[in-house]
């Protein structure tokens, strides 16, 4: 029985059942080129089996893997026609395959007695706090099937073996064994590492032509072989060799402002490629999205899962607490979460069904590229003036809320309340309001290299969780000087969407002929003093607007917008100025300005 991940709704997984002759009733809604599978797995299986499972799993990756780089080696690195491959260093390569991968496994026994619990609990760890909890815990229990209620059994302490189970595992991980690797191994004659950082030696030069431009990168043994996994998949038949993927400068061209360009492109005026196609840009931006839930341990463990008078029979709780209220020092877990499978089941279908609907929003209303969408992970590349209403509605659709929409084919799916509908009709439960998600945002020259772009990301989501606290966005602004600029904020404030009236005000100021040379004129030192009184800010902006060259700024449209403006930003500043440096509140509407406009001089 596998707890997670959700598996019946993924591509790759129904491929593999269709070719051994198992044909599933429900056709998964994600494109099978989509990354989808997590590296974590938790099962329940016969005790005396479970050894077998680990050995058979771990013995079928470890293989699938060589054989995949077997075959890259074979029919790449080997192939002296081969174009797109430059220097090479082959002992290297078969080196670098015993690397790959080191899988950590662990297993624990679900007793079905107190006493099998207990000598696990006290055979692994001495945690007062846990095992007085565990001790609690069974007087309860044990009271409840004195009373002729609830009968003891194995599934009675899931929740406690769950934990010893997840501590070994980290145990395990944190001593865990690494092949030992230490290479002076030489490509070129040049000592090189990996250009994505994998921690190994290149050796493999892939070249990339595009037009008359040569993007040369070096690779270790992984890298060389997710380059060429599609090619190797489609000749082993076991992808669909129509299925194609964006390049960075076709994501770029579907920036609004290129849309002329992009029609020559498609209607072949201009061929992609060619250099009078980048010359004609004017917005060469794309975005890097990643996006993570926040405190995804919690929900996994059960912390958050519902509590026990949640759970029980109203007149169960009512007993109890009567009991309760005759014995005053009896501790009857009211308060405490109850830890399931099928709760985790339920959590990790949620998780299924959010992934798999993804990429109709990514792709199909933002015109970017999903790279991965697995449970509460979501990495993709998207033009830069979408990238913004793309992660904001991906996070409505993770909790339910806000009423969005999303239509796939003939289908349209609705999240609101909590709850997804699928036409009109209440379809699964979504991971609820206070399940919220993180996202780390880049914004980079489509010429720049794609790592460096990832990388950012990836640390612009780590700043939403630990500076923003969460439920928050962050994104790098890397300009064509190589200037790099942060913003950042809640996704709602006292109610407000920060990025929805954020494209609204920014829209409002261009009606009006706003120069946005307006908004830099708050100084540093004007946001000190706001710090300490916020009425100073109000009429910092009213002298602004009132000195500004915007048009109509007698009329009552206008006089509504300064309103608007003066309350975004006191919004928006409260959230900034607990950070050591204030930012300026409006810089998220120069950002939406950026992405939808490039540099002045040009995006190419």
């Amino acid at each position: 029985n596998i707890i997670y991940p959700y598996l019946r709704g993924n591509a790759f997984v129904y491929r593999t059942l269709q070719r051994l002759g198992v044909t599933l009733f429900t056709e998964p809604l994600m494109d099978e080129k989509i990354a989808s599978i997590p590296n974590v797995f938790l099962a329940i299986v016969p005790a005396w089996e479970a050894k077998k499972v680990i050995n058979m799993c771990e013995e079928v990756v470890k293989k699938s893997w060589e054989e995949l780089a077997t075959d890259v080696l074979e029919k790449r690195l080997k192939n002296p026609n081969e174009k797109s491959i430059g220097l090479k260093n082959i002992e290297e390569y078969k080196k670098q395959i015993e690397l790959f991968p080191i899988i950590n496994s662990t297993m624990i026994p679900l007793p079905d007695s107190v006493s099998g619990v207990r000598n696990i609990i006290e055979y692994v760890t001495t945690d007062k706090n846990f095992i007085n909890e565990f001790e609690s815990y069974i007087s309860f229990i044990e009271f409840i099937e004195s009373k002729g209620g609830y009968k003891i059994n194995a599934g009675s302490f899931y929740r406690y073996v769950f934990k010893v189970l997840t501590s070994r595992l980290n145990a395990i991980k944190t001593i865990r064994y690494f092949y030992p690797y230490q290479s002076d191994e030489q490509i070129g004659a040049q000592r090189i590492p990996d250009d994505f950082g994998a921690g190994v030696r290149a050796c493999v030069e892939v070249l990339d032509t595009a037009g008359n431009e040569v993007k040369v990168d070096y690779l270790g043994t992984v890298n060389t072989v997710k380059r060429f996994l599609r090619d190797v998949l489609v000749s082993k038949k076991l992808f669909d060799e129509r299925v194609g993927f964006k390049s960075v400068l076709e994501i770029a061209l579907e920036n609004d402002v290129n849309k002329e360009i992009a029609e020559e492109v498609v209607s072949g005026e201009l061929e992609l490629d060619a250099v009078e196609t980048q010359q004609k840009l004017k917005n060469g931006y794309i975005a890097v999205l990643m996006m993570d839930g926040d405190r995804m341990g919690k929900l996994v463990s059960g912390e958050s899962a519902p509590t026990m008078d949640k759970m029980l029979h109203d007149k169960a709780v009512q007993t109890l607490k009567e009991i309760r209220n005759n014995d005053p020092g009896g501790n009857f877990f009211f308060d405490k979460p109850i830890l399931t499978p099928s709760y985790q089941k339920a959590v990790s279908r949620t998780l299924g069904i959010f992934s798999s609907l993804v990429q109709y929003v990514v792709e199909d209303e933002y015109q970017g590229m999903l790279i991965y969408a697995g449970g509460d992970d979501v990495l993709a590349i998207l033009p830069a003036d979408k990238v913004l209403p793309c992660a904001n509605k991906i996070r409505k659709m993770y909790s339910g809320i806000g009423n969005v929409e999303l239509k796939v084919d003939n289908t349209t799916y609705k999240f609101d309340n909590g709850i997804l509908y699928k036409n009109d009709i209440p379809y699964t439960t979504m991971m609820g309001p206070t399940a919220t998600m993180s996202a780390g945002i880049s914004i980079i020259n489509h010429k720049s290299p794609l790592r460096v772009a990832i990388e950012l990301a990836r640390k612009q989501e780590q700043r939403a969780k630990e500076k923003l606290g969460r439920n928050a966005f962050s994104i790098a602004i890397v300009r064509r000087s190589g200037q790099i600029q942060e913003v950042g904020s809640k996704w709602e404030i006292d109610g407000m969407d920060v990025i929805e009236k954020s494209y609204e005000l920014y829209q409002k100021s261009e009606q009006f002929k706003l120069s946005h040379r307006s908004f830099y004129k708050i100084l540093e030192s004007d946001l000190e003093l706001a710090k300490e009184d916020e009425k100073f800010l109000e009429r910092v902006i009213e002298y602004i607007l009132r000195k500004s060259d915007a048009k109509s700024k007698k009329s009552e449209e206008f006089k509504s917008f300064t309103k608007e403006l003066k309350e975004y930003a006191k919004r928006v500043f409260a959230t900034s100025s607990v950070l050591e440096k204030p930012s300026n509140p409006f810089d998220l509407i120069l950002t939406v300005r950026f992405t939808k406009r490039g540099d002045k001089r040009g995006g190419n």
